[in-house]
């Protein structure tokens, strides 16, 4: 659609937030007929879905009894090829229910 219309991906996105279809099918959100890349330095466009994957597996491999902060989570993206900054980290920790570092740490 950004490219359709000459506006830029962000707006885009902020247009379509909070807002639902009805459809034959039901109400939907309109973001639900997005897909939703996120830039990648190696392989192009890899899905949001991927990279969530990645923080997960990362805070999952992590010492709880030092977890790692999301600056250092987005360092780490970068190692495995993504460009996700810490703002973006710590909006999909939050939206996969993973808490902040000073709730994950274990005495």
């Amino acid at each position: 659609v950004a490219q359709k219309t000459g506006y830029d991906k962000s707006t885009i996105s902020r247009a379509v937030n909070s807002k639902y279809v009805q459809t034959n099918f039901g109400i939907f959100p309109l973001k639900h007929f997005f897909a939703a890349p996120a830039d990648s330095s190696k392989d192009g466009a890899l899905s949001v879905v991927h990279l969530r994957a990645a923080i997960a597996d990362i805070i999952a491999g992590e010492n709880k009894r030092q977890p790692l902060r999301d600056i250092d989570i987005s360092l780490r993206l970068r190692g495995q090829g993504f460009e996700a900054a810490r703002r973006t980290v710590a909006k999909y920790r939050e939206e996969m229910g993973i808490p902040a570092v000073r709730l994950r740490k274990e005495q």
